[in-house]
């Protein structure tokens, strides 16, 4: 029993100490409890914005400024007026537009920018203006520049201006120098004026002698004129020359643009330089320039090469007239070359309306800054010749050249022509004329030389050496003489040709129909042969005659080889020598050419030669 209040005890005592426990536990902090959120303060408001101070006015400029009687340095501003009064005064603003400067007394700088005006006044003032401005220059002597479209007018002085182009410009009276610039109007006034103007501008010396420079080489064309006085006009390119009044020299330069020129009163000098214009005929001729007004009673024509074209010209310039419409043309010659190989040459007209009574001693011709004497051919027979210069043209008409000196250059144009030549050596071009032509060189030289004939049937006597020789289309006579030397060649071309060579010269046979005389010399065997080469298998009818002197008695062999030659071509050689081994012709054709052969040699013997 006890044993059970025992243990009932314990369990009492066991329980109280659970419930101890579990109050002591009740001493232990627990976690602190989440706030409750709160709300958020109200933004504070923004500060209203202060009003900015307004900026304080500019002071207001005055529309006039004016200055003083000492040397003063005012800068103007857009819309502004300023008046330098006396003294050296600095004046305006070159970067303000719409700004008006007055000058006056004294030697003053004055600027103005686009859209403005600006007065010199008195004294020797300078004026820097921009687009669109009305400039006077007043008495003195002013030098004003401006850009382009302004009207400007130097006033009393020998003024300086540069307008830049499409102004108007009066240089007032003095003696001035204007320069328009492109697209100007240009009236010099009193004075001996100096004028310069570019393409479409209008120049106009005025009184006094003038000189006036025009370049318009392509666009408009522009207008000179030279007004009263002994008036100097040049143009490059496309425009009129009028020089007025007086004793004037008008000079133009062809640039493709043909030039229209009018002397006026006076003795006139026209001075016509030109580029040319390539060509193979003098007929092909292009009209540079149209004189209106020539008198041949007072006036002369200049015809100046050297100091115009822009390639090298070895010898003169040479000319002819031919009439029409009762006008009078001036055919300009220009070799292209001094070599010339390829038979250029340049030719323009010159047109003198109403002339009809013109002669070389209205024309004077200028090389290289050098006058010398013209080599002429008209509708005459009188010959010309020249000293001075080794070049002869001529153009119509029957005309007869004497032609001497070291070397010439010698071209023959439409009519009958004779030429007799001397120099040691010569390169001629025949026209389309019946010519003939003697070359007898007064000493022998190595140079080279050439004759080339034309359509016409010409006749050559040719004594030189080094020499080529085309005979052209026409039914020719050439004959190389005893004297002639070597190295001598001949194109055959036309056919029906009477050729008379010696040994060692050297035939091409293009057509059929020639005759062939070859002469052996006794003192020209050792040469070596004469050649006959045909190049066209169709030549069928040739005659060969080989003349022999009585020196070569024994038989003549005749010998055939083949050859190749020409690329692509089988070639027979006939070969034609002396008893003594001695080769003397050598006929040389195509292997299938029909008709030409040894047979076509004829052999003459005992032939006493003159």
């Amino acid at each position: 029993m006890l044993a059970v209040i025992l243990m009932a005890t314990a369990g009492v005592a066991a329980a109280a100490a659970v419930i101890d426990t579990i109050n002591d536990e009740d001493d232990i902090p627990l976690p602190p409890e989440e706030p409750e959120p709160q709300p958020e303060p109200e933004p504070e408001p923004e500060p209203e914005p202060q009003p900015e101070p307004e900026p304080e006015p500019e002071p207001e400029r005055e529309e006039t400024v004016r200055g003083t009687a000492g040397d003063d340095e005012i800068e103007l501003f857009s819309g502004q007026t300023g008046f330098g009064l006396d003294g050296n005064d600095t004046l305006g603003n070159r970067y303000e537009d719409s700004v008006t400067v007055y000058g006056g007394a004294g030697d003053d700088l004055l600027h103005s920018g686009n859209h403005g005006a600006a007065a010199g006044g008195e004294g020797n003032d300078t004026i820097d203006a921009g687009f669109f401005n009305e400039v006077t220059g007043g008495s003195g002597d002013d030098l004003i520049d401006t850009a382009h479209t302004s009207e400007i007018d130097g006033g009393s002085g020998n003024d300086t201006i540069d307008a830049n182009g499409h102004s108007t410009i009066s240089g007032g009276s003095g003696n001035d120098v204007i320069n328009g610039g492109w697209e100007s109007r240009v009236a010099g006034g009193g004075g001996s004026d100096t004028l310069y103007g570019g393409r479409g501008s209008t120049l106009g010396g005025g009184a006094g002698d003038d000189e006036i420079h025009s370049w318009a080489s392509t666009g408009a064309r522009s207008y000179i004129y030279g007004g009263q006085g002994a008036d100097f006009l040049t143009n490059v390119g496309n425009a009129s020359l009028d020089g007025g009044a007086g004793n004037d020299t008008l000079s133009f330069l062809d640039t493709g643009r043909a030039g229209v020129l009018s002397g006026g009163d006076g003795a006139d000098e026209f001075n016509i330089g030109t580029r040319g214009t390539r060509s193979f005929s003098p007929d092909d001729a292009v009209i540079i320039a149209r004189i209106e007004d020539f008198d041949p009673e007072e006036d002369v024509l200049v015809l100046n090469t050297g100091d115009f074209i822009d390639w090298p010209v070895y010898d003169i310039v040479s000319f002819e007239t031919r009439s029409a419409d009762g006008d009078t043309e001036v055919l300009i010659h220009l070799p292209v070359s001094e070599d010339n190989p390829t038979g250029q040459f340049d030719t323009a007209a010159i047109l003198l309306e109403g002339v009809r009574n013109f002669s070389a001693d209205h024309i004077r011709l200028v090389n290289d800054g050098q006058e010398v004497e013209p080599v002429v051919g008209d509708d005459t027979d009188e010959a010309y010749s020249s000293t001075v210069s080794s070049s002869y043209y001529t153009f119509g008409g029957d005309d007869t050249v004497e032609a001497g000196g070291i070397r010439n250059v010698v071209r023959l144009g439409s009519g009958n022509d004779v030429l007799t030549a001397t120099s040691q050596s010569l390169s001629v071009k025949a026209g389309s004329g019946d010519d003939a032509i003697v070359w007898t060189p007064a000493e022998v030289s190595d140079q080279s030389s050439d004759i080339r004939l034309g359509p016409g049937d010409d006749t050559l006597t040719a004594s030189g050496d080094n020499l080529l020789i085309d005979s052209g289309q026409g039914s020719d006579v050439i004959n190389l003489p005893r004297e002639a030397g070597p190295d001598i060649e001949i194109w055959s071309e036309g056919g029906g040709a009477e050729l008379t060579i010696g040994m060692q010269h050297k035939v091409a046979i293009y057509e059929s129909g020639d005759q062939v005389t070859l002469n052996v010399y006794p003192e020209h065997l050792e040469r070596g042969p004469a050649l006959l080469e045909l190049h066209e298998s169709d030549i069928t009818d040739l005659s060969v005659a080989l003349n022999l002197p009585p020196d070569i008695d024994g038989p003549i062999e005749v010998t055939r080889e083949y050859d190749s030659s020409e690329p692509q071509l089988e070639r027979i050689r006939y070969t034609f020598s002396a008893q003594d081994g001695t080769d003397l012709l050598v006929l040389d054709v195509l292997a299938d050419s029909e008709g030409v052969s040894a047979d076509n040699v004829a052999i003459n013997r005992n032939v006493m030669f003159e």
